[in-house]
């Protein structure tokens, strides 16, 4: 599949919003638990990769918890596509990119 030559381009010229996600990630790791870091970098909010479209992230989130029968709330996205830069050990701090996979968990009790 050819990737348009502006999508190509705004994927591999800096990007200040990761960036500035990455310093404030930093920062917030530095003061704050681990359970507050997990609640407030994995469990909240919107990922990098559905910024522009909270209303895709809701469809994707519907869709797996019916396929798996979990409740409203305990499919989350992780990892570069929520945070827009890596965590894991081998990759840490770099930065998501269009060939980057979606990493998603499934936190139910009752599965």
């Amino acid at each position: 599949m050819m990737i348009p030559k502006d999508v190509r381009e705004s994927i591999t010229s800096p990007n200040h919003e990761i960036e500035r996600r990455r310093e404030e990630f930093k920062q917030y790791v530095l003061k704050h638990k681990p359970d507050e870091i997990i609640d407030k970098y994995l469990l909240f909010g919107t990922p990098y990769i559905f910024r522009d479209d909270e209303n895709l992230y809701f469809e994707l989130q519907k869709e797996i918890e019916d396929y798996f029968g979990v409740k409203r709330g305990n499919v989350h996205i992780v990892g570069s596509s929520k945070l827009g830069f890596s965590i894991s050990p081998q990759k840490r701090f770099r930065d998501w990119t269009i060939d980057s996979d979606i990493d998603i968990a499934i936190v139910d009790f009752n599965v």
